[in-house]
């Protein structure tokens, strides 16, 4: 095809172009007031008519009301050549509806004085645009309306560790206001330690791509201790980026619960074990009062000469009871006392196990359960834990307790203790003669309240407790599914290893 003249055809394609796409060229002549207009507009706007061109006064009143003095403003200021048009108002176009519509323009001028005598620009409809916008935002406002309204701590960071959102909760936990906080990393308005402890923690959510849980302890404006759990997740968003959101639960009426659950637990216990407790008590006092009856007989006799030997021989079996009596006492303080507000201290983990044991094999010796404790050589009693003793020594005797239950009446009933080093971590596992537990079993007894016992012969908490008071050790209880019998693992790391990570 042959066109007669290329400049107009393109021309004419170009504002077709234009007008399809809800896009328009106009002319502003300022010392006239005309508007000159091509076809894109005339659409945009809507007209009737085929008209292109009109007066700017004309023009403005299509503007709405609460946009008209802006848009007068504008436009005076770049004909004084103090500003550039480019600018966003509302224009009512003639079949009565509002569009938002987006100018922009370059400037004419005079060729000698290079005065601004009109413009030339481009005018394009941007509703839908802004209409997402206005929902966007809407989303937004509402979105946050809805987490300032949800009573945990709620905070979002971006892949910088910047926060980027904080609820109206985290707020006041934080004790500081968003401003300071939006935009800013932990270390700007946060204690140093506990700054660099959360970019570690939320570095590997980050890194790892998992969600996580943290516990911490923290003191309210009034100075109360309250405990806070915090989960952590990361999210990837649809641009590829990568943002962190934490939720906080303060967790100090649950942990209340909690440790009275654990005191109910551990006196249960206690009252299964009262009769075996007082029969390895009796044994030793019935001997330190034969002893003392008979050594009383041969002093009243006055005789000549006295049996040194068989003196001292019955004073030592008085002290050897009497010592007997006083460590299955000792085991029973640990293990009553109430322990969760102790401090952690170093202790022998040989010593702890001793306790547990002290306090439980008469129970296994007089149902004639054979028990055997047996450990690495290397450990000794230098080996340390950290721990708060009493509550590992009744994570011991609960899984203890539990063997004695499942193996009680059965042919050749054995229970073992084994302490094994593995790297820097203590492995303590707890096997009896039972099989295997069956799997619909095994998924649900670290459950609390769960049990297999018949009503009135255990709470269901011995498991679910000992396994939260071996987590709060930072340790693991499992029970181990790979063992012919039944076999549970307590994991305590060597106090060592702490002091050198």
């Amino acid at each position: 095809m042959i066109f007669t003249d290329p400049s107009d055809e393109l021309l004419s394609k170009y504002n077709k172009a234009l007008g399809n796409a809800k896009m328009g060229l106009w002319q502003l002549d300022f010392a006239t007031q005309v508007f000159h207009w091509d076809e894109g507009v005339r659409r945009l706007y809507e007209l009737k008519e085929k008209r292109y061109q009109g007066i700017f006064g004309n023009w403005i009143l299509r503007v709405h009301p609460e946009d008209s003095d802006r848009i007068r403003a504008e436009f005076e200021a770049t004909r004084l050549d103090q500003a550039e048009l480019d600018t966003l108002c509302r224009l009512m176009v003639d079949d009565g509806t509002l569009r938002y519509t987006r100018l922009n323009a370059v400037k004419i001028r005079h060729e000698k004085t290079n005065e601004v005598i009109g413009l030339v620009g481009m005018n394009w409809d941007v509703s839908n645009e802004y209409q997402l916008h206005a929902e966007l935002k809407k989303s937004k406002f509402f979105l946050e309306k809805i987490l300032d309204a949800i009573p945990d701590p709620v905070f979002i960071k971006d892949r910088k560790h910047r926060n980027i959102f904080a609820n109206k909760e985290f707020e006041n936990i934080a004790g500081k206001a968003k401003p300071e906080m939006i935009g800013k990393t932990d270390s700007e308005f946060l204690p140093a330690h506990m700054a660099d402890l959360y970019w570690i923690q939320d570095e590997d959510v980050f890194k790892n791509n998992k969600s996580t849980e943290f516990e911490e302890t923290y003191d309210d404006p009034k100075g109360n201790r309250r405990f806070l759990l915090t989960k952590k997740t990361s999210l990837k968003m649809a641009d590829d980026e990568t943002i962190l959101v934490g939720v906080i639960r303060d967790i100090t009426e649950i942990k209340k619960i909690q440790n009275s659950m654990i005191e109910q637990s551990k006196m249960a216990s206690l009252g299964e074990m009262a009769a075996e407790i007082a029969h390895e008590i009796n044994n030793p006092l019935m001997i330190i009062q034969a002893k003392s009856q008979i050594l009383q007989d041969r002093l009243s006799r006055n005789e000549d000469e006295i049996d040194t030997f068989k003196l001292i021989q019955d004073l030592q079996s008085i002290e050897k009871n009497s010592l007997r009596i006083e460590k299955i006492m000792k085991s029973l303080k640990s293990i009553s006392r109430k322990a969760d507000q102790d401090p952690f201290e170093e202790v022998s983990i040989r010593k702890i196990l001793d306790e547990a044991i002290e306090i439980s094999k008469e129970r296994l010796n007089k149902n004639h359960v054979q028990f055997q404790f047996l450990y690495d050589e290397i450990i000794d009693y230098g080996y340390l834990v950290k721990a708060r003793p009493s509550e590992i020594v009744q994570v011991l005797m609960n899984l203890l307790n539990n063997s004695f239950d499942a193996i009680k009446g059965a042919k050749d009933p054995w229970v073992k203790i084994n302490l094994k080093l593995i790297g820097s971590t203590f492995h303590i596992e707890v096997i009896d003669s039972g099989e295997m537990i069956q799997p619909e079993v095994a998924n649900r007894m670290m459950e609390p309240f769960f049990t297999t016992k018949t009503t009135g012969s255990g709470t269901g908490l011995g498991l679910s407790v000992s396994k939260q008071i071996v987590q709060n050790h930072n340790g693991q209880l499992f029970y181990d599914n790979n063992s012919k019998n039944t076999k549970f693992v307590v994991q305590l790391k060597r106090a060592e290893s702490l002091k050198q990570t």
